[in-house]
């Protein structure tokens, strides 16, 4: 039976759809609704190729604050905000380049309006600079599960400027997941702190949520930057430009530091240059790769996954348990995200998992 294909490589947007969240580029495909595993062995062996790229991007993205958080606890002086987010990010402005050469040709670069270079440099600091800053700020102040539960904040900073800006439509069911969200994250925010009320840095954990809280926004405006004013864009464009001034933005922070020991170090490169390689530059080729393959409403329910993800690999990479507050309210925000990722996909809603588009 034959099949219209699918088209790939921009953001074109169709009136039901919307961007993502919590968040790197989603192809809004002609055929959405189509099969999702096609009669011809050739789509059948691209279709599984892009859950493969999609399933591993999803655990690099889940590993990444994790890995982070030990890099911390190597070498404080020398594994700071800044000198991670510089060091890997220069590596990534190398090496990205090279895989996404097709769409960072003089000729695609030309056809870039005036419009939409300022809009992508907006977006750009917003998504690479801001957010990724508060994201690792934060992270040093609060356990991966609080920052996981944290960021379930962001689906509903999405859905609100979508639906203000974007006239995004917004069912009773998503509205109802979406007052359980704040209020199973507000519940965790509160037990927690009657646990560690106890704890000497308890103000410091306030300030690292806060952190996390902001990057979401800043993630979510983002996104909604790229949805209104980018829909054309070819994705390896938007993926190269936002890593390209996102390390600009992190030179020029580390060139006003007083002290630019920690950016010199041997210790600092060696393990950027596998940090950066495989937790930026090939998680976003896997990423760009599986969104071109997979339809949205796969993405839609694959990415619902992140939350289990991130505290997984937070128990695997870093020592501890969970606690009862966290495993109760994990398992139910959980069940609250599935809920939500299997709307979108009964009502091709991609606008309400704002990771969608990283």
């Amino acid at each position: 039976m034959a099949h219209d294909e699918p088209k790939y490589g921009t953001f074109e947007s169709s009136s039901s759809s919307s961007p993502e969240n919590n968040t790197l580029l989603v192809q809004h495909v002609e055929a959405t609704r189509a099969p999702l595993v096609r009669d011809d062995p050739a789509t059948r062996k691209q279709f599984w190729f892009g859950i493969t790229c999609f399933a591993v991007a999803l655990n690099l993205f889940a590993q990444t604050p994790c890995v982070v958080k030990v890099l911390y606890t190597w070498d404080p002086a020398v594994y700071t905000v800044c000198s991670i987010l510089c060091a890997a990010n220069t590596v990534a402005m190398v090496s990205m380049p090279i895989l996404f050469w097709k769409d960072i040709t003089p000729h695609q670069l030309c056809k870039l309006t005036r419009h939409e270079l300022l809009s992508l440099v907006a977006s750009s600091v917003l998504y690479s600079a801001i957010a990724p800053l508060l994201q690792y700020t934060g992270v040093q102040y609060i356990s991966i599960p609080t920052m996981a539960v944290s960021q379930r904040l962001e689906a509903v900073n999405f859905a609100a400027l979508a639906y203000c800006f974007l006239s995004a439509p917004m069912t009773k069911w998503a509205e109802v997941n979406y007052i359980v969200i704040v209020a199973a994250v507000v519940a965790y925010w509160l037990l927690d702190a009657v646990q560690q009320r106890d704890h000497p840095q308890s103000p410091n954990t306030i300030f690292g949520i806060v952190c996390i809280v902001l990057s979401g926004w800043a993630n979510s405006s983002s996104l909604i930057i790229l949805k209104s004013q980018l829909s054309k864009l070819r994705s390896g464009q938007v993926a190269v430009i936002r890593v390209v001034l996102g390390g600009f933005f992190f030179h020029i922070l580390a060139s006003v530091n007083e002290d630019h020991g920690e950016y010199t170090t041997g210790k600092l490169w060696a393990n950027m240059l596998w940090f950066g390689l495989v937790y930026i530059t090939l998680a976003q080729w896997l990423w760009t790769t599986a969104l071109q393959l997979c339809s949205p409403p796969v993405i839609a329910i694959g990415i619902s996954a992140m939350f289990p993800l991130q505290i997984f690999w937070s128990f695997v990479i870093l020592p501890g348990f969970p606690t009862n507050t966290q495993l109760a309210l994990g398992a139910f925000l959980c069940i609250v995200t599935m809920s939500q990722a299997f709307e979108v996909h009964k009502n091709s809603l991609d606008f309400m998992s704002p990771r969608i588009i990283r």
